[in-house]
């Protein structure tokens, strides 16, 4: 038996043929996105291969490719692309343990953190032993409910 759902809003309720269109049209432009995405990828993946072997690199590794001529996009002139080179570093914990370790400075470089965490398991035991009750242990909790609209 189907669902049936009061509209929130005072908006008069569009027919089933109405929301039958508008579910074709929503699902085929699902399914436009998902191919342009996959398209726009492997276009991105040539430019990529394409400017790190015949870019012009500048000082921080960053590889330019000029067009023969501007192409015109959106209204507005594009010259070329960059191959943007960004770098993040990030310290390999294990390797400073072993380090640490081997010179004898681990006391050194570690440092102990203390936190408090709320045991949920705790929570229920109290409610279990009588000494919150269900709706104090209810009070405690907050919920939220989001729709998403799914194909089937």
């Amino acid at each position: 038996m189907p669902i049936r759902r009061t509209p929130t809003s005072s908006a008069s309720l569009p027919s089933l043929e109405e929301v039958t269109t508008a579910a074709r049209q929503k699902f085929a432009l699902d399914e436009d996105v998902k191919r342009l995405g996959d398209r726009s990828k492997s276009l991105r993946d040539l430019m990529d291969a394409y400017a790190s072997r015949a870019g012009t690199a500048d000082a921080k590794g960053h590889r330019r490719v000029r067009f023969p001529e501007p192409l015109e996009i959106g209204g507005k002139q594009v010259s070329g692309f960059i191959r943007q080179r960004s770098e993040t570093i990030t310290l390999d914990e294990e390797a400073v343990y072993d380090l640490a370790t081997e010179k004898g400075v681990l006391d050194r470089v570690v440092r102990k953190v203390t936190y408090e965490e709320i045991d949920q398991d705790a929570l229920f035991a109290l409610q279990q032993e009588g000494v919150i009750t269900r709706d104090e242990l209810r009070a405690l909790f907050t919920s939220s409910t989001t729709y998403t609209i799914k194909r089937f």
